[in-house]
């Protein structure tokens, strides 16, 4: 398995140097590996990072959050199609554009992550803070 430096996984996903500390420190974002003094991250941990940073953009409180991050470590390498769906506190994943249908209907507003995007582009060089995020009103 290969590691991502913390200056590497900051290029990808966009989050500072800050950001990981604190996430590390508070057990929320905890490295794949740790070599005194550096943090190694994983693929799978740029794909929370970029969740995470995804969620706080759109305003999803912390303990919903860590639900999602949850989520994704129990489906890790199986997050080909998925997309996870938060609608207020809670989080569903979805793997058709049916399942998004019938979790969504009805919904005033949901946040929906795509973890195809997500993955695509923590591992993409420069990859900032662009994926597949929905949010519906009014449907």
């Amino acid at each position: 398995m290969s590691y991502l430096t913390s200056g590497e996984v900051r290029r990808r996903t966009g989050a500072s140097a800050r950001m990981l500390d604190h996430w590390h420190w508070s057990g929320l974002i905890v490295p794949g590996h740790e070599v005194e003094p550096r943090r190694l991250y994983s693929d799978h941990d740029a794909i929370k990072i970029r969740a995470l940073l995804a969620l706080r953009t759109q305003g999803v409180a912390l303990g919903t959050i860590r639900k999602c991050l949850r989520v994704l470590d129990e489906r890790r390498g199986d997050l080909q199609n998925v997309r996870l769906i938060v609608i207020g506190k809670d989080v569903y994943t979805a793997a058709s554009e049916r399942d998004v249908e019938r979790i969504s209907d009805g919904q005033l507003a949901m946040t929906m992550l795509s973890c195809d995007a997500l993955g695509a582009a923590s591992v993409a060089p420069g990859a900032g803070s662009d994926f597949d995020q929905t949010e519906r009103d009014g449907r």
